[in-house]
């Protein structure tokens, strides 16, 4: 007996302030999965999220062209930063 579970969430564009590269964000769905497998006592699962997320720095740089007025190169992150995510595990029942 097993199980599987989706999830999906959607930001919408949000206002980035002091970002030389855009005014505002582009949006980011961000989907996932689950799959769950019982053996007797022990469950075995595999977890995925953001399976095709761009990497952030394929969205647009970090890396300001020159420095800010505050002498800082990089711009402030907004999102995505994980980028792709896989974890697989197991649970013992008692």
């Amino acid at each position: 007996m097993g199980r599987v579970g989706v999830e999906f969430y959607f930001t919408g564009t949000q206002r980035l302030a002091d970002d030389p590269f855009r005014a505002r964000s582009v949006a980011d769905p961000y989907f996932g999965a689950l799959a769950e497998r019982k053996l007797g006592r022990v469950r075995l699962f595999v977890n995925s999220e953001k399976p095709v997320e761009p990497a952030p720095d394929e969205i647009r740089p970090a890396r300001a062209a020159r420095r800010r007025f505050d002498g800082r190169w990089t711009v402030d992150a907004w999102a995505p930063l994980d980028g792709f995510v896989v974890n697989a595990g197991f649970r013992v029942g008692f």
